[in-house]
């Protein structure tokens, strides 16, 4: 049986659960707002989203007037990567898989690279001018050049 002080906290328990949730929830749209990025010190200025998916499935590696477009993957647990693919090649992580599965097979490619989160990917794309990459928008610094904005 509850206690006099146990059952005086529920109220302040629901409020602290309906906070949780409410960030949670925050949390879940900003991390749907996602841009692709490169180091500003990259050739590049605009990409289309056909041009990043065809980059991302390695269906294409240069650009006119680019060259050598290196393409730089989230960790495959990231939830940021799912919206990414879903919203750019319309591909669910199942699918990706299989499709790099197929591609290393028959010798046509590998997959992008992958980086662990945010802060990993703005050193490799500043190490590397030639690289793209996509994160939160949120994380965005002056180091970083924002090619697409879906």
């Amino acid at each position: 049986m509850p206690t006099d002080t146990a059952l005086r906290s529920t109220p302040q328990i629901r409020r602290r659960l309906c906070l949780l949730l409410a960030v949670a929830a925050l949390q879940s749209t900003c991390a749907a707002d996602w841009v692709v990025v490169a180091s500003s010190q990259s050739p590049l200025s605009k990409l289309s989203r056909e041009q990043v998916a065809n980059l991302y499935l390695g269906q294409i590696h240069e650009l006119p007037g680019s060259g050598r477009i290196v393409p730089v993957d989230l960790a495959e647990e990231s939830p940021l990567r799912q919206q990414f693919y879903s919203q750019v090649a319309n591909k669910t992580p199942v699918q990706v898989r299989m499709h790099w599965s197929k591609m290393i097979f028959n010798g046509k490619g590998r997959p992008p690279q992958e980086v662990q989160n945010s802060n990993d990917m703005k050193r490799l794309l500043n190490a590397n001018p030639s690289s793209i990459g996509y994160m939160d928008r949120l994380v965005v610094d002056g180091t970083l050049k924002v090619l697409l904005i879906p």
